[in-house]
């Protein structure tokens, strides 16, 4: 699929649903192709905390974006994509 495609698929996905992790994700991979690191540093933000907002149970433990994110699917998109990163392969990650 060209980058153009993949980036407006993934617009439109943001604006059709913009509490989904997964589509600020697939925007921010697209705009890294393109050379925005600006631009996928704030869509990689959103999706970090779009996430952590989910896993949080106790902030809303009936919210629609807290059953995504805890999802079996969400938690399988979240370990595959875990390894992909925008910084270089020395860098250790940080676990809190």
């Amino acid at each position: 699929m060209k980058l153009k495609a993949q980036l407006f698929t993934s617009a439109q996905n943001i604006r059709t649903a913009p509490h989904q992790p997964k589509s600020w994700f697939a925007r921010g991979k697209t705009l890294l192709e393109f050379g925005y690191p600006e631009l996928v540093a704030g869509d990689f933000e959103k999706t970090l905390l779009l996430v952590e907002h989910g896993l949080d149970a106790s902030l809303e433990p009936n919210s629609e974006l807290g059953e995504n994110v805890r999802s079996p699917g969400i938690q399988k998109w979240i370990k595959e994509y875990r390894g992909v990163s925008c910084y270089p392969a020395n860098v250790p990650e940080e676990h809190g």
